[in-house]
């Protein structure tokens, strides 16, 4: 997003590459010239968008660079302030998701919208005329709609229970319930936010191959994502966006992904950041010993269940698994904010009694929670405020207990420049600024304690090529310098790249260990699936 004073000049200087957006007379979907602010703030700048019927095309950009925007206007969340939306020829006024799904439209979004209490099928028919209420009044209408559903279900190979509360299937599942709606409603034209930023590799691939099913049956699959290997696997076509323009449509088998990546970030300043200089390091003592850690999850349910880990000094231990298998638990308990109701906790040659985040926070380590806005920062208070959260009673940023402002602007400064977070000014709330600099801001704040263990939960997730690569470096460089870290994410691509091993974690234990080096991706899924053999290392012990 970019202020309205340098609109004109972006548009000016921007290089428009469309050669493969010439269409076909086709169009399942023509948005022209659309255009949309938030106060002095420009999200879009005259946005040309042709996608063709029965594609997938692929929509790619940098955190904030507009295409979530694009989409919640093509899907009625947003209106435009100006431009045209025609659907297979034809203009469309869409002012509400209501309008959109009327005119064929369905998006499935990052955060699911369904109801956890109820059922699949009634999340599935829940808002259609007679829907949950016909359900509640006759069976026969209920095993009519459960027939009609499972037959879809068998058409588009999705797989999940019709039966059992949302609360109780997986990320998968509900996000296949997600995809069902928008096929019960008829729709044609199918949006996909991120779709598999929380699944596992073998959900990842089934969902391509549901996208390949939507494809053949005639429907049109837009998919904005930052996976650029899954891009380059399903989509005919890929347009990316820069600063709230569309600056580039081609055909999937004309590029690569390092060239998708230099036209995400702009051309020529990809090719360095995304080689990872990955040097050896030596790796020390043991920093961090779990031996037989249980805790409770949210529900009071036992989440951890003897779970055992070594991390050592100067390495990178990846944590894989299917999310609900302990990680969020092993993490808060490193960190001091959940209470182990069992096991042992060596830490830097001392055994650990009760742990407290600020004790944790005292002996070296940082945090970068699973929720950054949940638990990591608070959204109203200002990007200063949140810099200074663990630090705001050192010498060096309070005297007699009062904030040295002066010196804390400067700082603050500093740090915002030096991690590049894109920010209207460190007086401004957090909630304003974009997730992946939100996320690099949590994490500028960490590495300024300079931490002995960093605990870093889904780093990148929802991120854009450039912010992650950033990420990775910062993680890399504190392995580098001897301290460790804890890497848990559902990113294998990411956990095969950093990590110096990789521990799957199933049903609250360390279930296998890999080496990067010599592990597939096919036997480290089947491990977090619960298959396969229990891997190497006795789970890093």
């Amino acid at each position: 997003m970019v202020g309205k004073s340098n609109a004109a000049s972006i548009v000016q200087t921007a290089t428009l590459e469309l050669d493969g957006q010439r269409g076909s007379g086709n169009l399942a979907v023509e948005l022209t010239g659309i255009c949309k602010s938030f106060g002095d703030t420009v999200a879009l700048s005259g946005v040309d968008l042709l996608v063709e019927k029965g594609e997938i095309h692929a929509l790619l950009g940098e955190n904030g660079a507009g295409k979530s925007t694009l989409m919640s206007v093509l899907f009625g969340i947003y209106r435009a302030d100006s431009g045209t939306v025609k659907l297979s020829g034809r203009e469309a006024r869409i002012r509400s998701p209501k309008d959109a799904a009327a005119c064929g439209i369905g998006m499935v979004h990052q955060h699911f919208r369904l109801v956890p209490s109820m059922t699949a099928l009634e999340n599935i028919v829940l808002g259609q005329n007679g829907g949950i209420g016909a359900i509640w009044r006759g069976r026969g209408w209920k095993r009519r709609k459960a027939a009609e559903i499972a037959a879809l279900c068998e058409r588009y190979k999705l797989s999940f229970p019709l039966d059992r509360p949302v609360w109780q299937l997986s990320v998968g599942e509900q996000q296949r319930i997600e995809i069902m709606k928008a096929l019960y409603r008829q729709c044609d034209i199918i949006v996909l936010d991120e779709p598999t930023a929380v699944l596992t590799p073998l959900e990842a691939e089934s969902l391509l191959e549901t996208l390949g099913e939507l494809k053949k049956d005639g429907k049109t699959v837009i998919l904005t994502t930052h996976k650029l290997r899954e891009v380059m696997a399903s989509c005919d076509r890929i347009s990316v966006m820069r600063k709230g323009q569309l600056v580039r449509t081609v055909r999937a088998s004309d590029t690569n992904e390092q060239q998708l990546a230099e036209w995400i970030m702009g051309r020529g300043t990809a090719g360095s950041s995304l080689k990872l200089e990955r040097r050896t390091a030596a790796v020390g003592k043991p920093l961090l010993k779990l031996e037989a850690i249980t805790a409770l999850g949210d529900h009071g349910e036992l989440a951890l269940r003897g779970f055992d880990l070594t991390v050592r000094r100067g390495e990178i231990v990846g944590v894989a698994g299917v999310a609900g298998n302990g990680q969020k638990e092993l993490a808060e308990v490193i960190a001091g904010s959940q209470q182990r109701t069992g096991g042992t906790v060596m830490f830097n040659g001392e055994r650990l009694h009760a742990m407290t985040i600020q004790g944790m926070i005292k002996r070296g380590v940082a945090h970068v929670p699973e929720n950054r806005m949940k638990s990591g920062m608070a959204g109203t208070l200002s990007v200063a405020d949140n810099l200074l959260m663990k630090s705001y009673a050192s010498p060096q940023r309070s005297t007699a207990g009062f904030l040295r402002r002066r010196a804390n602007v400067a700082w603050a400064e500093e740090i915002v420049e030096r991690f590049a977070v894109r920010t209207p000014g460190i007086g401004a709330p957090v909630r304003m600024l974009s997730g992946g600099n939100q996320q690099k801001l949590l994490f500028a704040r960490e590495l300024q304690q300079r931490p002995l263990l960093m605990v870093a939960v889904h780093p990148t997730q929802g991120l854009d090529v450039g912010a992650a690569e950033a990420v990775h470096q910062w993680l890399l460089k504190l392995r580098s310098e001897g301290s460790a870290v804890l890497l848990i994410s559902e990113d294998l691509d990411e956990l095969l790249k950093l990590s110096d091993r990789i521990v799957v974690a199933y049903n609250g234990v360390a279930q296998s260990e890999f080496d990067p080096a010599e592990a597939s991706r096919t036997e480290i899924g089947l491990s977090m699936a619960g298959s396969g053999a229990n891997g190497r290392g006795g789970g890093g012990r």
